[in-house]
């Protein structure tokens, strides 16, 4: 029996209820907490926090950043650019013509309407947990008295320009704002209020500041302002000791950003932090000088950070796009980064089988391959021999194993690389082929390669990459490849075409090898979105007006699915000529045993993949996505109908379908007929999975002593039955 390795893992969430045990669904495996963008962090002490960002990405730590909690906003798919909690359970997003509010750290959320039905804020600021201002476009500025209940509007000019990106105040009575006229950050704008908010007189500023992203008051007359644009890549504050009757510019360090200044904290007239897009900047002489600390990770991409908060003087969390978020516990002299393992762009992921695969995209020394042996849960970067000249070929588009061992990668341009060892090593294997460059790739047999390019050309070698032939179809008009492209031997292939004068979508097939292509009609002339087939006979297409088309005859004839599907299916995967699996971007899966002819929904969700870029299914249960800021995401799907209460008599509740039980270091299944099995713990994790591999016998014997449920996936269906291991 293969033990998996000792980093033991979730294979998914087990939701408990009292009739069902259900576990399915997509776990997120990389990077963590999150791999959608952070515009905004609100930390109110040094352990509770809450970051936010795209896609209604909402999460929660109690621990410091150590483990995070994903919460609900009742808004599907919003980017959420601002929060800001005044106590451990109390706080506020913007978003839209509501101020959200929660008391109960982040479970819900309910929505308070600003006053005017045009009126949209961008952000929020409390000067206690009563009084607060909402603020955004047009001039818009709101305030609350009675945390957040009613919001009273101030100011708000439809035909205004005037984007108002900060606003605090001292007391009560005196407080400032700032901004910019849009829409091209120009014109700052400042202002003061002695009458708690309800008028406003505009403050000079110096000219050479172009926008005020953010400001800081340490009193009624003493402000802090720093310029949004650098100056020669330096940043720059200014100091006012008068309510802005006078100014002092300090230059406070290097920027790395054209938008220097992005947030501003004082924790007293002395000592005060500033963000600039990789940089803290801080003082603790009142401004007079400054260090300047840049942060940056040697596993991720460039990262933007757009927001920080600090609880307290040493510790401050970071958060922004990338997905970016970092810790500091020495006031900005050092940082931790919070994001697990990386963010590197993905175009590509394939299973060779349910441990083994590869993934590939870029970094920043260019191309990016990296294997795993515990099915995506971690990940070893993979030895790449990029030749010293391909600063043109510095990202691996497609992957694909033509055995365990043997393997290819597409690079964009005219060089591919190849493994021999599983995909530990890669080597540089040039084509020779003069302007020609390769984006995906068909591996139907080890010797046999078949790689195409966006612009139009297919070529294939059957000696192992040594020399190609040229098989480009032969089109009156320019055409473009696309994604929909592969060979089931080394004859049958497919292609579709987009013709690039008119758009239109041609579906082509190669019966001698790509000597020569035919044109195959299928249901109604609109674009094709993904194609699968198993074999030169079985295959399945979806189309643009929702619908998904099966062939048993290579695609001489095409019959719709009776099923009726109400979003694009983005991805088609076929495991036999009856067994297939529609996906959409995550979000939608339905699976078929009849060859296409009805679906069955197995999962439904949100998850907001707006930049999924590739998907690999090895069979009805089990599939790997990749996309932007390393997105890895594992579907997994077991179903029991076994009464959770009942667990002790499962045994004798369902009829068995392995002995002894309980058993010492063997069990023996009644028949090798299923497609996979698998062994996890009562709290879901995995301790065993394989494909059928015609064995019968299953050494138990690195299992400890427990309880344990072994999961069936057969063409009948999920069995599930309990095992106790002496």
């Amino acid at each position: 029996m293969k033990k998996l390795p000792a980093i033991t893992f979730l294979l998914l969430s087990i939701v408990i209820s009292p009739n069902l045990i259900l576990a399915q669904g997509w776990t997120l495996i990389n990077p963590k907490p999150t791999f959608q963008d952070l515009y905004s962090v609100s930390f109110p002490s040094a352990d509770t926090g809450y970051i936010a960002g795209s896609h209604a990405t909402l999460l929660r730590t109690v621990d410091g950043g150590i483990s995070w909690k994903g919460l609900n906003f009742p808004v599907d798919g919003a980017q959420i650019r601002n929060l800001y909690f005044t106590g451990l359970n109390t706080g506020y997003i913007a978003y839209g013509r509501s101020i959200y509010r929660t008391q109960d750290a982040g479970e819900t959320w309910e929505a308070h309407n600003l006053p005017y039905a045009w009126s949209i804020a961008d952000r929020t600021d409390f000067l206690n947990d009563s009084i607060g201002f909402a603020f955004g476009d047009r001039n818009l500025i709101a305030k609350t008295t009675n945390s957040g209940q009613d919001w009273q509007l101030i100011s708000f000019n439809f035909d205004s320009n005037y984007l108002i990106s900060s606003v605090k105040f001292a007391n009560p009575q005196t407080g400032y704002l700032a901004g910019w006229e849009s829409p091209f950050r120009e014109h700052p704008v400042f202002r003061r209020s002695d009458d708690g908010g309800l008028n406003w007189r505009n403050i000079a500023v110096p000219s050479e500041i172009r926008y005020i992203n953010d400001l800081e008051v340490i009193g009624p007359e003493e402000v802090w302002i720093g310029a949004g644009n650098a100056f020669n890549w330096t940043s720059r504050m200014y100091h006012s000791l008068d309510g802005g009757f006078s100014w002092t510019a300090v230059d406070i360090g290097l920027s790395n950003s054209s938008e220097a200044i992005l947030r501003i904290n004082f924790f007293d007239e002395m000592e005060g932090r500033v963000l600039n897009a990789s940089h803290i900047y801080s003082t603790t002489d009142g401004g007079q000088t400054w260090s300047d600390s840049n942060i940056s990770f040697n596993n991720s991409n460039f990262s933007r950070f757009n927001d920080f908060s600090w609880p307290s003087p040493d510790i401050s969390f970071m958060a922004g796009t990338g997905p970016a978020l970092a810790k500091t516990y020495d006031g900005g002299q050092s940082f931790e980064n919070m994001i697990s393992e990386h963010n590197y762009t993905l175009w590509c992921i394939f299973m060779q089988d349910s441990l083994t695969g590869c993934k590939g995209g870029y970094n920043n020394a260019g191309c990016y391959i990296a294997r795993t042996s515990d099915g995506g849960y971690s990940w070893e970067e993979a030895e790449i021999d990029i030749p010293y000249f391909s600063n043109q070929h510095n990202q691996i588009y497609d992957i694909k194993f033509s055995s365990p061992s043997i393997g290819w990668a597409a690079s964009i341009g005219n060089i591919l690389y190849k493994t021999v060892d599983g995909g530990h090593s890669w080597t540089a294997l040039p084509t020779n082929l003069q302007q020609v460059g390769f984006n995906y790739l068909s591996t139907p047999t080890p010797n046999s390669i078949f790689a195409a390019g966006k612009s139009g050309t297919i070529y294939k070698s059957h000696d192992q990459g040594e020399t190609w032939q040229n098989i480009s179809p032969v089109w009156p008009v320019e055409f473009e490849i696309g994604k929909n492209f592969l060979f089931t031997d080394t004859l049958t292939g497919f292609v579709v075409i987009r013709e690039s004068d008119s758009d239109i979508h041609k579906f082509l097939k190669t019966n001698d090898g790509g000597v020569s292509w035919d044109e195959l009609s299928y249901s109604p002339a609109v674009d094709i979105h993904s194609i699968s087939f198993f074999d030169k006979l079985n295959g399945m297409l979806s189309l643009s007006d929702k619908s998904v088309n099966y062939t048993s005859d290579g695609g001489l004839s095409w019959q719709e699915s009776s099923t009726q599907f109400n979003r694009h299916i983005s991805y088609l995967q076929m495991f036999s000529s009856q067994d297939g699996i529609a996906c959409d971007n995550g979000d939608f899966l339905a699976v078929t045993s009849d060859g296409g002819l009805t679906f069955e929904t197995v999962y439904q969700g949100s998850s907001g993949w707006s930049s999924i870029h590739n998907c690999h299914f090895l069979n009805k249960s089990m599939g790997l996505a990749c996309g932007e800021n390393g997105m890895i995401m594992r579907y997994d799907q077991f179903i029991t109908d076994v009464p959770f209460n009942d667990l002790n008599q499962m045994s004798e509740t369902v009829e068995p379908f392995f002995n002894p039980n309980p058993a010492h270091n063997r069990i023996f299944l009644k028949d090798n007929n299923y497609e996979f099995l698998s062994i996890s713990d009562l709290q879901g994790r995995l301790v065993y999975f394989q494909n059928n591999t015609g064995n019968i016998t299953l050494d138990i014997s690195d299992l400890n002593p427990g309880l344990y449920l072994v999961n069936l996936s057969s063409a009948k269906g999920y069995r599930q039955q309990k095992l106790i291991k002496l």
